[in-house]
Parts: C-alpha cells; sequence; structure tokens
C-alpha cells in the first residue's frame, strides 16, 4: 500500500486516522472527538473539508469542489467514530447524488482506520466474530430507546417522592364563583345492539411462542445484523479494491 499524504504538521490535527489511498486520489480524513467530534477531510494532502458537529449519530461533510464527492462520518452511541466512507460523485448502480448517499448510507467507500487505533481493533474484532458485533449493535440500538425511558421513569419517581416532602402552607387565592352554564340535553342516538362476537382462544403454540419471544427475538434481530455488516463488508472490500485496480490501470 502506498504511503499515507502527507499533511504540513501545523494543519494536522491530533485524533483518529483513517484512509483511502488511490482511488484515484488518497483521502485522509482526522476525527478529534475531543475538539467537538472535528472532522477534517483531507485530499492528495491538502485540507478538503471541515467540520464540527457534536452530537450527531453522522457527520456529513461536501467539499466546495464537487467533483470530490461527499464523506460521511458515522458514531456510536458514545460519540467514537466507528465509520468514514467516501462516496465519490458517480457510482455504478447508484441514482443519488453523492451527499444524499452519505445521509442515506448507499454505496460509497470506507476508509480504513489507522492500524492500532482504536476504531481498526473494533474492525478486527467484527470480522472475527460477526455475530457478538451484531449483538453489540442490537444492544446499542435498545440503549437509545430504554435509556431515555428509564430517565423518564426516575424523574417521574423524584416527582413522587418530592411529594412526600412537608412544604409550607401557602396562602389561599380568594377565586371569584363563575355562573354554571346550563347546556341543553341532547338526543339519545338508538344504536343497534351488535351480535356477540364468537371467542376466540389462542393455540397453545401461539403462546409458548408469545412467552419465548422477548428472549428469542434480539438474537434473531442479532444475527440478521451480523449477516448484513458481513456482507457489507465483504462488498467494501471489492469495492477497494476495483478502485486501487482501475488507478493502476490508469497509471
Amino acid at each position: 500500500m502506498a504511503d499515507a499524504p502527507t499533511v504540513a504538521a501545523d494543519a494536522q490535527p491530533v485524533g483518529q486516522g483513517w484512509s483511502l489511498l488511490g482511488a484515484p486520489r488518497d483521502h485522509c480524513v482526522i476525527t478529534d472527538p475531543t475538539a467537538e467530534d472535528k472532522v477534517t477531510w483531507f485530499v492528495d494532502g491538502e485540507i478538503a473539508a471541515t467540520c464540527k458537529d457534536g452530537g450527531s449519530d453522522t457527520a456529513v461533510l461536501t467539499p466546495e469542489d464537487r467533483g470530490l464527492g461527499a464523506l460521511a462520518v458515522r458514531r456510536s452511541y458514545f460519540g467514537d467514530a466507528t465509520r468514514v466512507t467516501w462516496y465519490p460523485p458517480t457510482e455504478d448502480g447508484r441514482r443519488l447524488g453523492p451527499r444524499a448517499a452519505a445521509h442515506l448510507g448507499r454505496g460509497g467507500i470506507d476508509l480504513v482506520p489507522d492500524a492500532g487505533s482504536p476504531a481498526a481493533v473494533r474492525e478486527e474484532e467484527a470480522r472475527r466474530h460477526p455475530v457478538r458485533t451484531g449483538a453489540r449493535h442490537v444492544v446499542s440500538g435498545a440503549a437509545k430507546v430504554v435509556l431515555p425511558i428509564a430517565g423518564v421513569w426516575v424523574m417521574l419517581q423524584l416527582v413522587g417522592l418530592l411529594g412526600h416532602i412537608p412544604l409550607p402552607d401557602l396562602p389561599s387565592v380568594p377565586w371569584p364563583d363563575l355562573p354554571s352554564i346550563s347546556w341543553p340535553d341532547l338526543p339519545r342516538v338508538p344504536w343497534p345492539d351488535l351480535p356477540d362476537l364468537p371467542t376466540w382462544h389462542e393455540p397453545e403454540w401461539v403462546r409458548r411462542a408469545a412467552r419465548v419471544a422477548p428472549y428469542v427475538l434480539p438474537v434473531v434481530v442479532g444475527l440478521a445484523v451480523a449477516w448484513a455488516e458481513h456482507r457489507r463488508r465483504r462488498a467494501q472490500d471489492r469495492r477497494r479494491a476495483a478502485a486501487s485496480e482501475s488507478t493502476e490501470t490508469v497509471a
């Protein structure tokens, strides 16, 4: 693999590095979670675009040079960059523009994280244990739903505890008595009596399936996510290889 693009020391931020060399130009991305999730995108050693999009699950960069396409940085629940994908201006089988494709995650070529970095370790772990990685995605997605609900429940419990704290008596406000309004009696509508529906009892296998569904469904979803992620990584390997071969052919 060719050497990473050279960037001036004063322009190089500190953080996690990602690279895609010879596709047909060299792309280098630095993600820095300590600086409001700052992302810096270099193309052939020159800064193409930067952004600060703290708190967002996906940051999309679109440089002024439309010939560079777009870049998407996807983050985990805790804000760490987990995937950086470059979307070229045009791509076989893609009808969307690069920015729309970046937001939707259609196509693109994943950049490779620096060796030894946390992202590289996660990538290697995902390739060795795809099922475990899929289960981790399911837990992370469930946490995004469960944690806010748990937070609301805790707030309600705190409000309930406040109700048992003795507060000082406040003076009552003498509100004036408002006159009552005599509403006219509306006529009753003679609705017809509907026949009783037959009683239906679910089969025993339905009851058994309902009992084990909360335990089996997360496993099935995890396997599906793991299989889809495994296929996506294999497709990304083919796309990087095809981009490298096209560059060598042009050279």
